[in-house]
């Protein structure tokens, strides 16, 4: 059972990676559960502890800065509009 987990776990690991090398990252942060990047092109990555990855358009150019509350769970972005 733990090497199938294992296995499991490492090839979720890999499907991120893989995922996110066609991704220019310009912020990140992590907490409450989450991995969240930000790109060059507008969009919020998230991705949770089942390495499930959501994603939505935030800006027309890129993300700045990205914030994650402790204590709430919400994300703060600063971001390039036009």
């Amino acid at each position: 059972m733990f090497f199938t987990y294992m296995y499991m776990f490492m090839n979720s690991i890999l499907f991120v990676c893989t995922f996110y090398q066609d991704i220019d990252i310009s912020a990140t942060t992590c907490g409450r559960g989450q991995l969240v990047f930000g790109d060059h092109e507008g969009y919020v990555h998230m991705v949770d502890r089942q390495f499930q990855v959501s994603a939505f358009k935030a800006y027309m150019l890129r993300v700045s800065h990205i914030v994650q509350m402790k204590q709430h769970n919400i994300i703060v972005t600063i971001g390039v509009k036009f």
